[in-house]
């Protein structure tokens, strides 16, 4: 039930653009959860990508430099190519953040 609050935010929706924040919010609190979910979340964050992409790749890229799991970025990124997505995964954990 946890996973299906954020994969309703998929296809249509998500490439709406207009529930981003939502999907964001609802994601947000499942970056830290088991594997099965994260899955969830990567897949909400791809599928609106196609609507609000920058919005999108900013929230990616802050939790890249969390160090949240790779997991959500590798299905984020996709159907992303070229610079955008090296962009993406070039961006390391920052560990001084983390401590906070």
């Amino acid at each position: 039930m946890r996973r299906a609050s954020v994969v309703a935010l998929v296809r249509k929706i998500g490439s709406s653009g207009e529930f981003t924040d939502i999907a964001i919010e609802f994601c947000d609190n499942l970056v830290h959860d088991e594997e099965d979910l994260l899955k969830g979340v990567g897949w909400a964050l791809k599928d609106n990508l196609h609507g609000t992409g920058e919005r999108v790749l900013d929230y990616v890229k802050s939790l890249r430099l969390k160090g949240v799991s790779s997991l959500i970025t590798l299905y984020t990124t996709r159907d992303l190519k070229g610079k955008k997505r090296r962009e993406v995964l070039n961006i390391k954990p920052n560990h001084k953040s983390e401590r906070k």
